[in-house]
């Protein structure tokens, strides 16, 4: 169980751009977007200063780490996926 859910800060009249960029790389996974940009309420509520911004949220939906990429974020999901599985056996 894992899920990707992108959150867009593009201003208004980006839907076009938005679905060529998520083509090009071929992003499958949902991205919210509402037109507000950095005004939008998701990059409000969760503090978001910069982009590309990540947080890691577990199973029971709490925030683990935010703002990794790279290796380190490899590691923590790699983790996060193990502990489930021995939560689950």
């Amino acid at each position: 169980d894992f899920s990707i859910v992108g959150v867009c800060l593009d201003s208004e009249g980006a839907e076009e751009r938005i679905q060529e960029v998520m083509t090009k790389f071929n992003m499958t996974w949902p991205q919210i977007y509402d037109g507000a940009g950095t005004s939008s309420h998701p990059a409000i509520v969760n503090n978001v200063y910069g982009i590309p911004m990540t947080f890691v949220i577990d199973r029971q939906g709490k925030a683990r780490y935010s703002d990794l990429r790279g290796d380190e974020l490899r590691k923590v999901v790699g983790d996060l996926l193990k502990e489930q599985t021995a939560v689950e056996r």
